[in-house]
């Protein structure tokens, strides 16, 4: 009876001490995932991404991407990221997929020089040129009639000055109606293009990235239409 006895009290310390199981610890599946940004819609080359293209998903970090992005990486307060290839929707949104467009301010390479081109700043456009975007700059101005036989009135003509400009710098001023992209060009390249900004208001094409071909592009007159 006395062992008995003995035994339910070790028994009963025993249950006492044996630890337990905080609910405020995690599961251990848990500390096994991660969150990641998926595409919400297919994402084309090129593409600007914005917040309406993604969202956050928690999966299995073994199934993360190598590279995963935050929102913060992608906030377009900081940087605008491009991407470099298409995203299917679905997929997972990695480093590898994007290239970065938006410094403060871009080097010039050697034997360049900059030259300022104004744009209006009442136009959405002057607000989606970042520096380090390639440009493509066209003049319009009047070409007098080469022949009597030809109409005496001026004719509206439109050629391309500069093809692949990278833009160092965007200057937005707070008052005003005009604004200024600092463009890079060669020697050669700025002569035509002082002279044509001398000659009127200059037009300014933002080129897709990747593009850094040079087209051969005939000038074109009103004549056309």
């Amino acid at each position: 009876m006395r062992n008995s006895i003995l035994a339910l009290i070790i028994l009963l310390l025993t249950a006492n001490l044996a630890p337990t199981a905080s609910v405020a610890d995690p599961a251990p599946e848990t500390l096994n995932e991660t969150n990641v940004l998926v595409a919400v819609c297919d994402i084309p080359e090129g593409s600007i991404i914005d917040r309406s293209m993604y969202a956050a998903k928690k999966i299995p970090l073994a199934y993360a991407t190598p590279d995963p992005l935050t929102e913060s990486d992608l906030n377009p307060a900081h940087v605008r990221m491009i991407a470099h290839i298409p995203i299917p929707k679905g997929s997972q949104i990695g480093r590898h997929q994007l290239v970065r467009s938006g410094k403060n301010r871009v080097s010039m390479n050697m034997g360049e020089m900059s030259v300022g081109v104004a744009i209006p700043v009442d136009t959405r456009f002057l607000s989606l040129i970042e520096p380090g975007d390639r440009v493509d700059i066209l003049s319009t101005f009047d070409r007098e009639p080469a022949e009597k036989n030809e109409r005496p009135k001026p004719v509206k003509r439109t050629g391309t000055i500069v093809q692949n400009a990278v833009v160092l710098e965007k200057t937005i001023p707070a008052t005003g109606t005009i604004g200024t992209l600092l463009v890079s060009v060669n020697p050669t390249e700025s002569t035509y293009l002082l002279l044509a900004l001398k000659s009127g208001p200059v037009s300014v094409l933002l080129r897709n990235p990747r593009d850094h071909d040079i087209h051969p592009i005939e000038a074109t007159d009103e004549r056309a239409f």
